[in-house]
């Protein structure tokens, strides 16, 4: 448990509120990699490989690294590869250009989101000026309301900041 609390603060560590743009990018498929599911030893380590051979876990395509060559693609475009998942097949990438993740037109890029500008300079006050409603919360809106979570809204607990980004031909995924 406290393994997975260190995990899911980690990135939190790594990202300072340095203003830049912050994206979550998953990949298609994972052609073009140098690696193959037929020889593990190149990219796994001989205890995993043990242990999945223990346990009769097979190696399959998720465990193969992420393409460099989209990771290559990304890096020229402009974009700063902050981590890379090869679990979930994509990257967390960071830019001060907003709009550079709108030239982004690849065949192999699957999904986008949008983590938004972390650089913290205004107050919570101003920087949530949300009124929310049903749409914005679906069928929870009624639970929200029943745990008082519209008095948490009125006393300027307006979210977390994340948004989704939405561009075309990119499939945006609902955090």
């Amino acid at each position: 448990m406290k393994k997975t609390f260190l995990i899911l603060l980690f990135p939190s560590f790594i990202f300072a509120q340095d203003g830049a743009f912050r994206y979550f990018i998953s990949f298609n498929n994972k052609a073009n990699t140098d690696y193959s599911i037929n020889i593990p030893e190149q990219y796994l380590s001989l205890k995993t490989i043990a242990k999945r051979q223990k346990y009769g876990i097979p190696i399959d395509s998720t465990d193969l690294p992420i393409s460099a060559q989209y990771l290559n693609v990304l890096r020229l475009e402009g974009f700063v590869i902050e981590n890379k998942s090869k679990w979930f097949n994509g990257v967390v990438v960071s830019t001060f250009d907003s709009f550079l993740i709108q030239t982004l037109n690849h065949n192999f890029i699957d999904t986008v989101i949008s983590f938004g500008s972390w650089q913290n300079t205004k107050k919570a006050s101003e920087k949530w000026d949300i009124n929310y409603s049903t749409a914005d919360y679906a069928d929870a809106y009624n639970q929200l309301n029943m745990l008082g979570g519209h008095q948490l809204h009125n006393n300027g607990y307006k979210g977390s900041g994340m948004t989704i980004a939405s561009y075309p031909n990119l499939k945006v995924m609902n955090l």
